[in-house]
C-alpha cells in the first residue's frame, strides 16, 4: 500500500469515528425528548442510507455499461482532430462515414442512459417520498409538542431541529465513506482482473467521372507556410492515361509534396494541375478524390475490422475484397485469423483484435487502395516496411494493380523501374531528369548514379528472394 492509499484510509477512519460520535450524541439528545421518535428517525436514516448506496452503485454500473460507447466516441473524435489521419479521411471520403458512426454511437449512448433513467425514476421517487414523509412526520411531532401539549419549549424545539440537521449531515458523511469503499471494490476488482491478465474545395464542377485519367502539372510551385523557400519549383510534367510513372530522388527533393498536390491535399502556390484538361481547382474536391486510390508513406489504419478498413467503412463487396487481398499476398494471413476479415485491428475495443506486423499493415493499406478501384493509383513508398521477398511479390503484382490505371509511385529503391513506363528524378524541388530507364541510364546523370549505387543491393536481394 502506498502513502496515498494509507492517508486515504486514515482520513476515512477519522471521518467515520467523528460522524459516529456525533450521531450517538444526537440520538441521546432526541431520546431524552421521546423514545417514540427514534423508530421513524432510524427508519428514515436507513432509507436514506439504502437510497444513497443504490445511487452510488447504479452510477458505477452505468459507467461500466457506457464505457464501450465512450471509448468508441472518444476514438472517433480523436481521429477527427488528428492530422495524422487527415489524408485517409479526405482521400477515401470518410468524413460523412465517421460523422454517421459518431452520431450512431452518441444515439446509442443517449438511448442507454434514457432507458436506465426511466427504470430508476419510479423506485427513486418512492424512496425519496418515503424519506421526506418520515422527516416531515418527525418535525410535526416536535411541533405538536411545542404548540399543543407544551411539553417542550421553543428553544428545545430549535435544539432538536438543529440536532436532526446535524444527524442528517453526519449520516450523509458515513454514507459517502461507506459507499465509496463498497463501490471502489468493484473498480479494484476490474483493476486486479486487468493486472492478472497474461502479457502479450468549394463549389465547383460536380457529377463528373473519368474512366481514364491524364494528369498535367503546368508550372506548379508550392511553398509550405512559414517556409522561406519553395518545396516545388515550376514543375512541368504530363502523366498520360494508363501510364505508370516512377518518382525517385533524395529525401526532401519534393516527391511527397508532388503527390499531395496531385491528391488535392495541398493547393499550389503557383501554376495549375489539370485532370483531362480541366483545372482540378474547378472540380468538386470530394468527387475528385474519389478518382484516386492512395497509399501514403505515413498511412493510417483504424481500430475497426480488417474488412471495414479495406472497404473504407462502405458496403463490403466480398469478392472484390478477396481479390484485393490476393493482389497484395495477404490471403493466407487473413484466412489464418480466427474471424478472418471480420477480425478487428488493434485491441482498443476487443481483446480478440490483431496486431499485424509493419509489413502486413503496409500490404493492408495497399489492399485498401486496390479495393477502391479508382482510375488513378498513387503509392508513396509502398514497400518501405517490406522485406526483399515481400517487396518482390508486391512489385510482381504491381503491373496487375496498375493495369488500365494511371499509376504514380514514389520509391527510394529503384528495383521497381522495370514496371515503369516513365521515370521522373526530383532534385531540390525540381524535375532534374525525365525519361525511360534506358534513356536515363544513357544520360549518365543523377538517375544513373542512384541506380549504380543500388545495383549491388539488388543482386543481393535477388539472391535472398531466390532462396
Amino acid at each position: 500500500m502506498n502513502n496515498g492509499s494509507l492517508e486515504l484510509v486514515i482520513q476515512c477512519l477519522k471521518s467515520l469515528m467523528s460522524s459516529l460520535i456525533i450521531i450517538s450524541g444526537v440520538l441521546y439528545i432526541i431520546s431524552k425528548a421521546s423514545f417514540v421518535i427514534l423508530v421513524p428517525l432510524i427508519i428514515s436514516l436507513l432509507i436514506g442510507i439504502y437510497h444513497d448506496y443504490l445511487n452510488a452503485r447504479q452510477n458505477f454500473i452505468d459507467t461500466k455499461e457506457e464505457i464501450e460507447y465512450r471509448k468508441k466516441s472518444s476514438y472517433l473524435q480523436s481521429i477527427s482532430m488528428d492530422f495524422g489521419y487527415a489524408k485517409e479521411i479526405r482521400m477515401f471520403n470518410l468524413k460523412e462515414s465517421f460523422q454517421e458512426r459518431m452520431d450512431e454511437v452518441e444515439q446509442l449512448l443517449y438511448r442507454s442512459r434514457e432507458s436506465r433513467r426511466k427504470k430508476r425514476r419510479p423506485s427513486g421517487l418512492l424512496i425519496y417520498s418515503s424519506e421526506t414523509i418520515l422527516e416531515i412526520a418527525i418535525y410535526l411531532y416536535f411541533g405538536f409538542q411545542v404548540i399543543v401539549s407544551a411539553s417542550i419549549t421553543l428553544g428545545e424545539f430549535s435544539l432538536y431541529a438543529n440536532a436532526l440537521r446535524q444527524l442528517k449531515n453526519s449520516v450523509n458523511d458515513i454514507i459517502y465513506v461507506i459507499t465509496e469503499f463498497l463501490v471502489n471494490i468493484d473498480y479494484l476488482n476490474g483493476l486486479f482482473g486487468f493486472l492478472d491478465r497474461p502479457e502479450f474545395s468549394d463549389s465547383h464542377e460536380k457529377n463528373f467521372s473519368f474512366s481514364q485519367a491524364q494528369i498535367k502539372f503546368e508550372n506548379v510551385s508550392f511553398r509550405y507556410p512559414f517556409s522561406d523557400y519553395d518545396a516545388l519549383k515550376n514543375v512541368n510534367i504530363t502523366v498520360y492515361a494508363g501510364e505508370t510513372l516512377l518518382i525517385v530522388g533524395e529525401n526532401g527533393a519534393g516527391k511527397t509534396t508532388f503527390v499531395k498536390l496531385l491528391c488535392g491535399l495541398y493547393k499550389p502556390t503557383g501554376g495549375k494541375i489539370y485532370l483531362n484538361g480541366t483545372d482540378i481547382s474547378d472540380l468538386d474536391q470530394a468527387q475528385y478524390r474519389e478518382l484516386i486510390s492512395a497509399v501514403f508513406q505515413d498511412f493510417s489504419l483504424f481500430a475497426m475490422s480488417i474488412a471495414e478498413n479495406v472497404c473504407a467503412m462502405k458496403e463490403i463487396e466480398t469478392e472484390k475484397m478477396e481479390h484485393a487481398f490476393e493482389q497484395v499476398n495477404l490471403t493466407n494471413v487473413i484466412n489464418a485469423l480466427p474471424r478472418k476479415s471480420d477480425t478487428p485491428l488493434y485491441r482498443i475495443f476487443d481483446d480478440t483484435g490483431v496486431e499485424l506486423s509493419g509489413g502486413e499493415m503496409q500490404r493492408l493499406a495497399i489492399a485498401r487502395a486496390v479495393y477502391k478501384d479508382a482510375p488513378i493509383l498513387v503509392l508513396d513508398e509502398p514497400t518501405s516496411a517490406l522485406d526483399p521477398k515481400a517487396e518482390y511479390e508486391i512489385y510482381s503484382s504491381f503491373q496487375k494493380m496498375a493495369k488500365g490505371r494511371t499509376a504514380i509511385y514514389i520509391s527510394h529503391r529503384l528495383s521497381g523501374t522495370k514496371f515503369s513506363d516513365k521515370i521522373a528524378v526530383f532534385d531540390a524541388g525540381e524535375i532534374a531528369e525525365y525519361g525511360t530507364h534506358e534513356s536515363l541510364m544513357k544520360e549518365n546523370g543523377l538517375y544513373a548514379d542512384l541506380y549504380s549505387l543500388q545495383a549491388s543491393l539488388y543482386e543481393h536481394e535477388e539472391q535472398e528472394v531466390a532462396q
